[in-house]
């Protein structure tokens, strides 16, 4: 998925894949849908109007996240007749806090810091990275979810935006999440803690198959 200027286009991608992008939701905290929910493929290429694109372009960059959410769940609710119902639950979750010795993050706009040399950029090991500029620390947490398939709701009492660079060589051998939480803490000076959070889960009530264009 990938939202070029002015569009929205998706590749292969199921309906279940859709609807996680449309809410900013994980996989679990969506229920319901008929069976092809994640095996029907689609390619979908949407476009704003040229007053939707220039009223966009206005924003900061979590609003304009934020009005591509709302016009998801319309094409969603346009072509595949989609109807979700919002429930509670309280479920396993995880809280991103500041670490001992306090945060290490770059406030956007400010002088660029000298990054250490790397004396090790993982070998053969598969990276997973975050790069993000200009960003509320919610998009650190959004992207810990989708690493950690649990909710990781940002608890560190931060404001303002930042420019975040994070990229952890993943040794399939050993435990993928301890990897990730070494790395936070030693590249952005945050951890993760396990709590309970009740949360909002979507329960799809009805859902077609669109026709091709």
């Amino acid at each position: 998925m990938g939202t070029p200027p002015g569009r929205f286009v998706a590749k292969n991608i199921s309906v279940e894949d859709l609807v996680q992008r449309a809410y900013y939701l994980p996989k679990s905290q969506i229920a319901g849908g008929p069976s092809w929910l994640d095996s029907n493929r689609y390619d979908i290429e949407a476009k704003m109007s040229d007053s939707q694109y220039h009223e966009i372009e206005r924003l900061d960059k979590s609003q304009q996240e934020y009005q591509i959410h709302l016009m998801l769940q319309s094409l969603l609710a346009d072509r595949f007749k989609l109807t979700v119902s919002h429930r509670p639950k309280e479920i396993k979750a995880y809280a991103l806090v500041v670490a001992k010795g306090g945060p290490n993050l770059h406030a956007s706009g400010t002088p660029e810091p000298v990054e250490p040399k790397r004396t090790n950029d993982g070998g053969a090991f598969p990276m997973i990275a975050l790069r993000q500029m200009d960003s509320p620390l919610g998009a650190l947490a959004a992207f810990l979810t989708e690493q950690f398939g649990r909710p990781v709701i940002d608890r560190t009492g931060l404001k303002g935006s930042y420019d975040i660079k994070f990229q952890v060589p993943i040794d399939p051998e050993a435990d993928r999440e301890s990897q990730i939480t070494t790395a936070l803490q030693d590249q952005l000076g945050l951890k993760i803690t396990s709590q309970k959070a009740t949360v909002d889960t979507i329960f799809i009530e009805h859902l077609e198959a669109p026709s091709a264009n």
